[in-house]
């Protein structure tokens, strides 16, 4: 193995590593880590536990958390943090599950949401717009489809957080400049990456975070760094009694773990919403160690009306209907309400089995009165610092104790010669023999939007401080139009971006821009797009399978900002290794969804393979 090479897998085996920790916050407890319904200057409690839990990490995505509470009752918190994709390897599975959807025995039209902020998140914000399209209408509020939650989450656009895309979903996460909301929220104050354990932004920035009430995932406790929570992104904790007996919410209120539990924390939305509940509690299924909660009660539950959140050894999902032993399930992974996978009743889906479920039974319908908005009431007093709770017990970060572990949905197949270093004078061994022929015309909408006047009118970023406008002797293909044009990524750990506030004309709301995409890469890691006010509108993958090979143009639907001054950002994501290029150029607003600007001239004797090296080799 080369030494690139090394260093790559050296970094993918510190990921896995790292999805295993939990961080606490140490020294004394500040200010506005705390938005759950408490007095003000009264902390949230740490669970009343009388020795320092002990922590089984079971594989990347579940971790068991052994206390014993203040009256020698063991409880095990089930720590998840399922993956946003699944798992490749249970691809075959995954589709010889889905079956035809039964008569009987099925809660209908249920939605289907895919991931984002944390699968226990996006199971609870499922069931919870389930009852929104019938009893139980003031779960959603906001302007999209009428005021009632849709089926699916395609009705927002889809955003990117500088690694992955994910979609927009205001039930479970809330998000600035999504769904009509002007400030911060769920995604704004306290995601970074999936698996991050750093603190969450609104603490590192310094900022009061948002009050809760429309999102299910700020109850839940989704992805919160803050103590007593210590949720890595992604995360969410549920408790139950080693027995078979229920732990119901009342139990945890006199234990002192409500606080961190997502159960509780579904109940407090529901609340918030201004609906009273009456059964809440979390239970073992009858597989797991002769666990309480049977299939029989499983039917019963589908047959009162109420779905269950289930949770498997990695992951949450939802169970709405049943044939036979047969569950049917959403598992956080589509937003079609068509793919209907299944599992058995006290199997695995996708190498997890199934371990407990989340029970919460509101009490008849009633025209709602919301009775609390959960609020922040300290302010942050310090810099704070995070210690992890848990190692490792192995050198591959998991215990084989239920089931087959899930390979982490990234494997990369790549290998890795050569050291990042991007020079933007260097000479490689390609010739341009296009001269621009054409008169560059002014730009609709955007200043200096060819890009002739040079580093203009645009914000520039590079996470390694490159020039990115540039002229065509200091590129590597030349300009579409003119002598200058824009060149993102060309090294590796690189995020660049060019960025300008405009206002989309009303007559020609379509963005237009030609790029050239050049890669050495495998889609699926290095990213290029376009952001709208921080909200992802197009993205697409760099990588060798989507090389262009010249100027191709890329147009994007802006109707919904027709007549706004927005912030439009171009930008480009690459990792650690095999370099991907995006080129820029002519950046405009047209009245068609159609190409409109002339197809540049057949450009030759370009050395494409020179465009993807990254210069160590010269």
């Amino acid at each position: 193995m080369n030494t690139s090479a090394a260093v790559k897998y050296r970094i993918l085996f510190t990921l896995l590593v790292v999805t295993v920790f939990i961080f606490t916050i140490t020294g004394e407890l500040w200010s506005n880590a705390y938005a759950l319904d408490i007095p003000t200057d009264t902390p949230a409690s740490e669970p009343a536990v009388t020795e320092t839990p002990h922590i089984e990490v079971i594989n990347p995505y579940f971790s068991i958390q052994y206390s014993t509470l203040s009256d020698g009752t063991p409880v095990s918190g089930y720590i998840i943090n399922g993956p946003p994709a699944p798992p490749p390897e249970y691809a075959a599975e995954r589709v010889a599950s889905i079956k035809p959807i039964p008569p009987t025995g099925i809660l209908p039209d249920f939605p289907s949401f895919s991931w984002v902020f944390g699968c226990s998140a996006v199971s609870g914000a499922m069931i919870a717009g389930y009852y929104d399209r019938g009893a139980y209408p003031n779960m959603y509020t906001g302007p999209t489809n009428g005021g009632v939650m849709p089926v699916t989450d395609t009705s927002w656009p889809v955003w990117f957080d500088g690694y992955e895309t994910y979609p927009n979903n205001p039930l479970i996460a809330s998000h600035i400049n999504v769904d009509g909301r002007t400030t911060r929220g769920s995604i704004d104050d306290y995601w970074v990456q999936y698996e991050s354990t750093a603190d969450d932004p609104y603490i590192t920035g310094g900022w009061v975070q948002h009050t809760w009430g429309s999102a299910i995932g700020d109850y839940m406790k989704t992805s919160q760094s803050a103590a007593p929570y210590n949720n890595v992104d992604g995360s969410t904790s549920f408790y139950n009694y080693n027995s078979n007996a229920k732990l119901t919410c009342t139990d945890m209120e006199g234990y002192g773990i409500d606080s961190v539990d997502g159960t509780y924390g579904r109940k407090l939305f529901y609340e918030a919403r201004g609906y009273a509940v009456s059964d809440c509690y979390n239970q073992k299924t009858d597989n797991n160690y002769s666990g309480g909660f049977s299939l029989v009660n499983f039917k019963a539950e589908i047959d009162a009306g109420y779905a269950v959140l289930l949770n498997l050894a990695g992951h949450s999902i939802v169970g709405y209907g049943y044939e036979g032993s047969t569950i049917y399930i959403r598992d956080t992974w589509s937003s079609d309400p068509g793919f209907t996978p299944t599992m058995p009743w006290g199997g695995s889906y996708q190498g997890m089995e199934l371990l407990s479920v989340s029970v919460v039974h509101l009490t008849s319908s009633t025209t709602p009165t919301p009775t609390r908005t959960a609020t922040p009431t300290k302010t942050t007093t310090r810099t704070p610092t995070r210690t992890p709770i848990r190692t490792p017990p192995n050198s591959f970060g998991y215990l084989p104790l239920i089931g087959k572990p899930p390979t982490p949905t990234r494997t990369p197949t790549r290998t890795i010669t050569r050291t990042p270093t991007r020079t933007p004078t260097r000479t490689l061994a390609l010739t341009a023999t296009r001269t621009p022929t054409r008169t560059v015309t002014p730009i609709a909408g955007f200043q200096n939007g060819n890009f002739e006047q040079g580093p203009v009118a645009w914000t520039q970023y590079s996470t390694h401080g490159y020039p990115l406008i540039l002229q065509s002797a200091d590129l590597l293909v030349p300009p579409y139009d003119g002598t200058w044009a824009v060149w993102l990524g060309g090294d590796y750990d690189e995020t660049a971006y060019i960025q300008q506030q405009v206002s989309v004309p009303a007559g020609q709301p379509y963005l237009s821009y030609w790029h050239w995409i050049a890669s050495a890469d495998i889609c699926g890691y290095d990213i290029g797009g376009v952001q709208v006010n921080g909200t992802t509108v197009d993205a697409y993958w760099l990588c060798d399978d989507n090389d262009t090979n010249s100027w191709v143009q890329r147009v994007i639907d802006l109707s919904a900002y027709a007549g706004q001054s927005v912030s439009i950002q171009i930008r480009a994501v690459c990792d650690g290794s095999l370099n991907s290029n995006l080129f820029i150029d002519h950046v405009a607003f047209q009245s068609s969804p159609k190409a409109s600007d002339p197809v540049p001239v057949d450009i030759i004797d370009i050395d494409v393979s020179a465009l993807k090296k990254d210069g160590s080799d010269k």
